[in-house]
């Protein structure tokens, strides 16, 4: 499983590369500790973030808000066995 996480971790940073504000360089630490927490935490319970994880692959200057900050709080609060909340909750959205 390991491997399955590195090559999606690998096909995430390889989209952002193609970026500019050097989103990839920003992003990589997020998406380390998202895929790290769905192998650690399972699918179901990182669910309610794939909604923030698909607005990191759109461009900075579209987010509707600081898409990252909210991720990583939502991050924090599940690796600490805390309760997501509406903040962190965001639906919607297909698969990039």
């Amino acid at each position: 499983m390991g491997g399955t996480m590195t090559t999606a971790l690998a096909r995430d940073l390889n989209k952002l590369h193609a970026r500019a504000y050097g989103q990839a360089e920003s992003a990589a630490a997020v998406l380390r500790r998202y895929h790290a927490a769905t192998r650690k935490l399972g699918d179901r319970a990182t669910q309610p973030l794939h909604g923030l994880y698909c607005w990191l692959f759109v461009p900075i200057t579209l987010w509707p808000f600081n898409v990252q900050d909210v991720l990583e709080d939502a991050l924090t609060a599940l690796e600490q066995g805390r309760r997501l909340n509406a903040r962190h909750r965001l639906h919607g959205g297909g698969r990039p």
